[in-house]
């Protein structure tokens, strides 16, 4: 909604006042935490690795550290559960139906009450996703459980 207002010096100026929420049964809190991240490729938070690197099959010049990446659930606990955690560049294309299915699985964390839906947004555009297989781009949000969502 706008209101316009007449100041002293008679000139007017334009304010936004954004509309009411309509009210919940939920207790809403008074903060709201965000997390976002350029991931750059989501799959290796959402699935362990199935095939050995091509590097796996050549000696190695200096010793190998390993490397371990953590999965969704634990990066989800370590900043505390945010109420919405936003990750882009996931690299999933709408045809990868398996792994955007692992996608909003890999939140979900049986032995907590803590609960999120997810909602991608995938590159479908064949004409600027010619390369890497057509995984390029693309967003994942998850939304806490607990948050009301209004219509």
């Amino acid at each position: 909604m706008l209101k316009r207002k007449v100041g002293s010096s008679g000139l007017q100026s334009i304010e936004t006042v954004p509309k009411r929420i309509k009210e919940s049964s939920q207790p809403v809190s008074p903060v709201v935490s965000v997390f976002s991240w350029n991931i750059e490729n989501l799959v290796p938070y959402i699935q362990p690795p199935s095939t050995k690197p091509i590097t796996s099959y050549f000696a190695p010049t200096r010793p190998k550290v390993p490397r371990h990446t953590p999965s969704l659930r634990s990066i989800l606990h370590h900043f505390n559960y945010p109420d919405i955690f936003c990750l882009q560049e996931i690299r999933l294309r709408p045809k990868d139906t398996a792994l955007i299915l692992q996608a909003e699985q890999a939140a979900k964390d049986p032995t907590s009450q803590i609960g999120y839906k997810c909602y991608t947004c995938l590159a479908n555009d064949p004409l600027n996703v010619r390369f890497r297989g057509g995984r390029m781009y693309g967003v994942a949000t998850y939304v806490r459980d607990s948050v009301p969502l209004t219509q």
